[in-house]
């Protein structure tokens, strides 16, 4: 199915791609679960989407929750179906400050993404080299929030919003069959 929705007018869907990871915290799950400290301690599970325009998942994979975000990405972009594309498109990647260290950076370039990546200040000690976005890079980065939209649309099915089956794979199935959805609305 995403292969069809990817051959209808790529270029203007794989220009500008977002990428996230979401929390999806545990009720009655018993696999690969992980605790993640800015969720209250709870077990849970990483979402990761790498989205199009029309807040499609290019790649979603599933990680325990205490995994760096930033790593998550840089498997995320890997894995990215779309890659083949890249070489004629040069598409943008959108993300948010987490992603901002040089291996992610370095990965996004070599799939032949342009990374606008909001700068982390944390990531520098000398105040006088903290980079700015330029107002061009900004306007771009405004269109991240397709990624956040994304997550909303998912998390309305219920079996996703919570964790509520004991198996990865099962919970797995169910985002496929969300995103399938998804995609039936552009077919």
């Amino acid at each position: 199915m995403y292969n069809k929705y990817i051959n209808i007018n790529t270029y203007s869907k794989l220009k500008y791609q977002s990428i996230d990871t979401s929390f999806i915290i545990n009720k009655n799950g018993k696999q690969n679960l992980g605790r993640n400290k800015y969720c209250k301690n709870k077990n849970c599970y990483k979402l990761s989407f790498l989205v199009d325009k029309n807040r499609i998942p290019d790649q979603v994979i599933l990680y325990n929750g205490n995994k760096n975000d930033a790593k998550i990405g840089k498997h995320n972009i890997l894995k990215s179906k779309t890659n083949k594309y890249n070489q004629k498109i040069k598409p943008y990647i959108l993300a948010d400050k987490i992603y901002d260290t040089a291996e992610f950076r370095s990965v996004c370039i070599k799939n032949n993404y342009r990374p606008i990546i909001d700068y982390n200040k944390r990531n520098t000690k000398d105040k006088s080299k903290i980079k700015k976005l330029t107002k061009d890079e900004k306007k771009i980065y405004k269109k991240r929030i397709i990624v956040e939209n994304s997550f909303c649309l998912i998390k309305k099915f219920r079996k996703i919003q919570l964790i509520y089956d004991s198996y990865m794979s099962t919970f797995i199935s169910f985002i496929k069959l969300a995103t399938c959805i998804m995609i039936s609305k552009y077919i």
